[in-house]
């Protein structure tokens, strides 16, 4: 038994249960079971519904779920769900038309919010020919053809048949 008013909303004991709420402190309202089960839960699983109303309007919190999920999971009962829905005010009985940005194509998918014009094209590569005329550079990272000659070959003799050494 983790505490006396926890007890009493699991017996369904409503005279214990508002002897106890009139000293209770916040910490009494939602101490936890091993399972996480608060007093406010005890009542919704034994579906007392006027220990509920004495717990919600004490203050219990009704978003406070146990290791086997939130409050409202633990009942059917139309009444009890519909207190804790008044609880948590989730009741609209209008409810606010959703608001749907424009669409735009160009959208990052990180930050819709933002515009992003589409990439510039590709630009244009050279040929890996080199025109007539036209002296070929070698790339940056080749040492000069003077230099190149005077390195040996890392193949050893005939072993490897894609040298051309």
């Amino acid at each position: 038994m983790v505490s006396a008013l926890w007890k009493a909303c699991a017996d369904g004991d409503a005279a214990k249960v508002d002897e106890y709420l009139a000293d209770a402190t916040s910490v009494d309202i939602e101490i936890k079971d091993h399972t996480g089960g608060t007093p406010l839960i005890q009542a919704i699983k034994g579906g007392h519904l006027l220990i509920v109303k004495a717990l919600l309007a004490k203050g219990a919190d009704p978003n406070n779920a146990s290791s086997q999920g939130r409050p409202e999971t633990y009942t059917t009962d139309p009444e009890i769900l519909h207190e804790l829905a008044t609880a948590r005010g989730d009741l609209h009985p209008y409810p606010e038309p959703a608001y749907y940005a424009p669409y735009n194509p160009y959208a990052y998918a990180a930050y819709p919010e933002q515009w992003y014009p589409p990439p510039p094209p590709p630009q244009p590569t050279q040929d890996a020919e080199p025109q007539p005329g036209q002296n070929p550079t070698p790339p940056a990272n080749l040492p000069p053809p003077e230099v190149a000659r005077n390195i040996p070959c890392r193949c050893v003799n005939d072993f490897h048949p894609t040298c051309l050494c």
